[in-house]
């Protein structure tokens, strides 16, 4: 979300249903599992690894860490709908990797 002076908002009903919301399920005290609105086909495994957390999920066809996602939205209509999802991540050796995901 675009935030002026560094402040945040809260999303809408839409935004957070339809967008940019996530699920969490098989929550254990070491992992969960996070299922993200904007593409449900592919889940995040949070896990913690040494003393913190690490999110991991297939990116470019290879299991990877997360380190960032931007999703591109068309706000224009009545209801937000996703353009394409960015991946942002490392192999589980360091190697950067990154993948767009377009929306069926």
């Amino acid at each position: 979300m675009l935030a002026e002076d560094g402040r945040r908002e809260e999303l809408s009903w839409a935004e957070r249903e339809l967008a940019y919301g996530f699920s969490v399920t098989n929550v254990g005290p070491s992992a969960c599992t996070l299922r993200l609105t904007a593409f449900e086909a592919r889940s995040v495994l949070v896990e913690r690894h040494r003393e913190s957390f690490r999110a991991i999920i297939v990116i470019a066809g290879r299991r990877a860490v997360l380190k960032r996602i931007f999703v591109r939205t068309d706000e224009g209509t009545l209801l937000p709908s996703v353009q394409h999802v960015d991946l942002f991540g490392t192999t589980l050796h360091g190697a950067p990797l990154n993948e767009r995901i377009r929306p069926r």
